[in-house]
């Protein structure tokens, strides 16, 4: 296999990647971006290439340019980065969250020549994940009332009768209040840490 066949199978392979794939020069130009990369940062491989990298305003460069003061990227001191999550902005504006993983790319005296990133979309991941926070926090929500903590029938039994009694035409009649409702049950010592709203 010659060497222009060999650059025809490593662009065929780079491209049919998941993972998004950019090549940098030491100035942060792009060279080279992959399939992927265009789907997850919605740029053509045309518009994007000769542009920064910067363009992409990556919320983890952004972090460790004003942390450091690097003139433009912190990973080519350190030499790479590993499973870095960041948030990146696409050409239509939407923000897609990305680990992203970098290193730096030498000659064989060791010069650095660029960098390459890869970088995964994991919205729908996060997405999932702050759901699933949401659920657990409704979960936990479920065994508190006004501050009072109880999960067994009889507490809920105390929450409902609670609940019925200050929502009741009776006590809007003899003006009793959710307040007045709550400062019973402190004196008979069932009350929370909160007060009800009135």
């Amino acid at each position: 296999m010659n060497r222009h066949n060999l650059n025809a199978y490593w662009k065929t392979v780079v491209d049919s990647i998941q993972d998004g794939v950019m090549i940098v020069d030491p100035d942060g130009t792009i060279v080279s971006v992959n399939r992927a990369f265009e789907e997850i940062t919605g740029y053509p491989h045309k518009e994007i290439l000769g542009k920064s990298c910067t363009n992409l305003s990556c919320s983890s460069c952004e972090i460790a340019r004003e942390e450091n003061g690097c003139h433009w990227c912190v990973m080519f001191r350190k030499g790479n980065l590993s499973r870095q999550r960041c948030s990146l902005v696409r050409k239509d504006g939407r923000t897609v969250t990305i680990l992203k993983n970098a290193s730096v790319i030498k000659d064989s005296d060791g010069t650095v020549t660029g960098a390459e990133e890869t970088m995964t979309d994991i919205t729908d991941l996060v997405a999932k994940e702050t759901r699933i926070e949401n659920f657990r926090r409704e979960l936990g929500a479920e065994d508190r009332f006004h501050g009072m903590i109880g999960a067994s029938a009889a507490m809920r039994r105390v929450f409902d009768l609670v609940e019925n009694a200050a929502q009741s035409d009776a006590a809007r009649r003899l003006g009793i209040s959710r307040t007045s409702v709550w400062n019973q049950m402190k004196r008979f010592g069932l009350s929370g840490r909160g007060e009800p709203t009135k």
